[in-house]
């Protein structure tokens, strides 16, 4: 957290840079740590530029995306009360197209044409702090939106963690098998680029 601290501070001195602090451990018994991850970005660039039309426009859109949240509130919804919205079920399970505004096949390619159109930023820096603090579903939750949905061009992402604890909760959320403790190294050794080990 110390090393982010001067991190942060010495980022922001450069305006063509937005820094963004995450910690996923304070969302980590919610349903949907992975779109409460990518909410939490959005919301941030939303109020570093939440002036220009454009980008606010695409924002929202965006959060338009997080379609799995319709399928938890209807589902929960229904749990609590049990009166079930059939028809709200079924247009939450209705698969839907890349083009489609609800849709999270295109996601990705929208968010990047988000990123690449902020004005005059070269580089937006997502701080993710304390990893290791979450339960190993709420770390594969982080790291699979920031795999899946964020790893988009002008992004950085620096994830301050135990790499040994991560790399166990990637292997616990496999279940216990001969591979999942391999599995978890390779996998950990494609998300992170460039390791820095501090003492």
């Amino acid at each position: 957290s110390t090393v982010l601290n001067l991190l942060e501070a010495e980022l922001e001195k450069n305006s063509s840079y937005v820094v963004i602090r995450t910690e996923p451990w304070q969302y980590d018994n919610h349903d949907d740590v992975r779109g409460d991850l990518i909410v939490e970005i959005l919301d941030q660039l939303g109020d570093r530029f939440h002036a220009d039309g454009t980008v606010k426009g695409r924002i929202e859109d965006l959060v338009k995306r997080l379609s799995w949240s319709r399928i938890g509130l209807s589902l929960g919804k229904g749990v609590l009360t049990m009166q079930w919205d059939i028809n709200a079920l079924i247009e939450a399970f209705t698969p839907r197209g890349r083009n489609d505004e609800l849709s999270m096949a295109g996601f990705k390619g929208q968010f990047a044409t988000l990123v690449s159109g902020l004005p005059k930023i070269e580089r937006v820096v997502v701080l993710v702090d304390d990893l290791d603090r979450c339960l190993p579903p709420a770390v594969m939750a982080t790291l699979e939106s920031i795999k899946l949905f964020l790893a988009v061009p002008k992004m950085a992402f620096v994830i301050a963690a135990d790499q040994d604890m991560v790399r166990d909760s990637i292997a616990a959320s496999l279940g216990e098998t001969n591979r999942s403790g391999a599995f978890a190294v390779r996998y950990l050794e494609k998300i992170v680029q460039l390791p820095v080990t501090l003492p």
